[in-house]
């Protein structure tokens, strides 16, 4: 049986595994967000390497073992709790790393210490973790108030988990053989990435986010329950957590037990995992069921990957690195992958249209890593009971992400308004980051803006927030349930491009997207849908041409517009256009569109919109189809919310 010194034992270990690889997963995808600004923002592709220098810890491995007075886990643990914290105010890059760098070498010893059941604790931090991204609608952490105060909650209780730990007989420490590292590391940067981002593997194909996250968060949990039930793992031990506790590395003595924590186990949970992930991926709506799956055996597939087995602290270290450094590769051909227009050659034509394959090629490393470490014959591995704390704890993890699932709009319902006239808006959202230099989370400004113009329709583009550059956040169901207005997502992430929304105060109905004919570009789309609204149905269309190019293909991509909306009496087209007045595809969309700039009596070549910071070319438009009064028209906006002013218009249908 298990003595209730060692269940209280065991618990707290694995809460403050849980409660730091949730911290863990925030704290690394904001650096990496980071990065991503500043390579575009201000210092070029070089910022890329902080990726490298400052996310591949496993040197902190040795360096604790040769000086373990000097470098004790408790410093480390100081390292995380302050570089995370300090996160929220000063230099994310610089003091996230840190942050990262003290929470992984924590985690390590934590590793080190809890072996295979190490892994109960990650599926619990990664439960947590999308509870907590449920109860803030999926933005990250760091993106809103409310988030920022949760961050400093979980820090909070980590740091009690932790001293009570510390007072302990038994210390944490490097002492004895340390177990394989790659799976641990290469467990944390998939998860952080995409796997553990449920609202992103809901846009991947459009499907529910309540059910994929719900999916998502159970799976995790299960997985845990799985390592923590050893029966159903294959070990078996009469003695409890408390003596592995008291006696972390001789497994000599540790009884009878039997162990199938070898290569064939290994075998089998890697089929799932891959042919799981290759389904989600692969398959539409279809593809939700894999969701859990995927998340079962990920967690499962660490544990066999935990084993204890004689490691030099320089050889764990090194293993960790080589696998740290392999998988933000891959992570980083995945963000080059989306972002290949940018990228220098020969990036920008060897990742293109390869989204999909990289993210499983950085999911596999996973099950790659453990096959690799996996012992072919079976080893004696000292198992333990399941307590009850931890089988409450994970009951607890589950209610909470559950029913932040489950909560209504955060809003009023959608509000009534009558028309005419109809209040029109278009917005650059510029990804969910302000315009200037130091490229902060806009949603709250954003937000503000969008209640203060009191629009009935609101089109928005670079809406595609649900990937790791932009902190794997869905932005228009954000807004849309603050607003309690009703949306349409529009391209899933799985299509490229920069993403096309709209919000309306009136049921959408038909939506569909188009894609634009374009010459070396990403993806451009135009998103149409039928809005029911008090005068009548009204055919609008949302929609992001691309840059000039040599090509003519922007003129293309106006006529098209007009082909498909040639046949409605009235029709609202609004969106950045990325041509001035002055140019040809201006002249094209008037002899179809009404300019509601113009209309409303300004000059043709006023009202630039881009850049926020200094105005100088105006490529934001509403247009109007069909027979309208046009009564104002306006710029909102500023650097704090975009680097695009937004566009804003009133008419009445005649």
């Amino acid at each position: 049986m298990m003595t209730r010194e060692g269940e209280c034992s065991g618990f707290l270990r694995l809460s403050c595994v849980g409660l730091l690889v949730a911290v863990w997963l925030e704290v690394f995808q904001w650096v990496i967000t980071r990065v991503f600004v500043l390579n575009f923002e201000i210092a070029g592709l070089n910022a890329t390497v902080l990726l490298v220098l400052f996310l591949v810890t496993g040197w902190t491995v040795p360096v604790t073992a040769q000086w373990p007075e000097v470098w004790t886990p408790e410093r480390w643990f100081i390292f995380g709790v302050l570089g995370s914290s300090a996160s929220l105010a000063s230099n994310p890059v610089i003091a996230g790393s840190v942050g990262v760098i003290g929470l992984t070498t924590v985690l390590v010893v934590l590793a080190v210490d809890l072996r295979a059941r190490f892994a109960a604790g990650a599926g619990l931090g990664v439960a947590l973790y999308g509870s907590i991204r449920a109860w803030l609608d999926t933005t990250p952490i760091f993106a809103t108030v409310p988030g920022r105060g949760v961050l400093l909650v979980l820090l909070a209780a980590a740091i009690g988990c932790w001293v009570l730990v510390a007072r302990e007989s038994t210390r944490l420490s490097f002492d004895g053989p340390l177990p394989p590292l790659s799976p641990f590391s290469v467990f944390l940067i998939v998860q952080a990435t995409y796997l553990g981002a449920f609202q992103s593997l809901s846009t991947w194909a459009l499907r529910p986010y309540a059910i994929t996250a719900g999916l998502g968060i159970v799976g995790t949990l299960v997985g845990a329950w799985l390592v923590e039930r050893p029966g159903l793992l294959g070990a078996v031990q009469s003695e409890g957590f408390g003596r592995i506790r008291t006696n972390p590395f001789n497994t000599a003595d540790s009884g009878d037990q039997t162990d199938v924590f070898g290569r064939s186990s290994a075998g089998v949970w890697s089929c799932l995992f891959v042919a799981s992930l290759a389904a989600l991926l692969w398959l539409d709506k279809w593809g939700i069921p894999f969701v859990f799956l995927v998340q079962v055996s990920a967690v499962v597939l660490l544990a066999i990957g935990s084993r204890p087995e004689k490691r030099s602290a320089l050889a764990a270290g090194t293993e960790l690195a080589v696998a740290q450094f392999v998988a933000i590769q891959f992570a980083f051909l995945y963000v080059s992958a989306v972002n290949w227009a940018f990228m220098p050659a020969p990036l920008d034509v060897l990742t293109r249209g390869l989204t999909a394959e990289f993210l499983l090629a950085l999911g596999a490393l996973l099950p790659v890593s453990v096959l690799i470490v996996a012992s072919p014959s079976i080893q004696s591995v000292p198992g333990h009971t399941r307590g009850r704390r931890t089988l409450i704890s994970m009951l607890g993890v589950g209610v909470l992400g559950l029913v932040g699932l489950a909560l209504p709009d955060r809003s009023a319902p959608a509000v009534k308004r009558e028309a005419p006239p109809i209040r029109v808006l278009t917005y650059n959202t510029h990804l969910y980051f302000s315009g200037g230099d130091a490229g902060e989370y806009n949603l709250e400004p954003l937000l503000e803006l969008l209640r203060e113009a009191d629009a009935h329709v609101i089109g928005l583009q670079e809406t595609e927030g649900t990937r790791l550059t932009s902190g794997n956040v869905n932005g228009i169901r954000w807004l849309a349930r603050r607003l309690g207005y009703h949306y349409a997502y529009g391209v899933p992430t799985r299509a490229g491009g920069y993403g096309v929304s709209l919000l309306s105060v009136w049921p959408i109905e038909n939506e569909r997207v188009v894609q634009l004919p374009v010459y070396d570009s990403p993806p451009r789309w135009v998103l149409f849908a039928d809005l029911q609204t008090p005068v009548g149905e009204l055919p609008v269309a949302v929609t992001h041409f691309q840059l000039a190019k040599p090509a003519n293909e922007r003129a293309e991509s106006a006529e098209l517009l007009a082909d498909e909306l040639g046949d409605a009496d009235r029709a609202v087209v609004m969106g950045d256009f990325n041509f001035t007045p002055n140019e040809s595809m201006y002249r094209t969309m008037m002899a179809t569109f009404t300019d509601a700039w113009t209309a409303a009596g300004h000059e043709r070549d006023a009202g630039a919109t881009y850049r926020a910071s200094d105005p100088q070319r105006r490529i934001d438009y509403v247009w109007f189809q069909g027979n309208w009064t046009v009564h104002e028209a306006e710029r909102l906006g500023s650097l704090r919310v975009s680097d695009h002013l937004a566009v804003f218009g009133a008419a009445t249908p005649e």
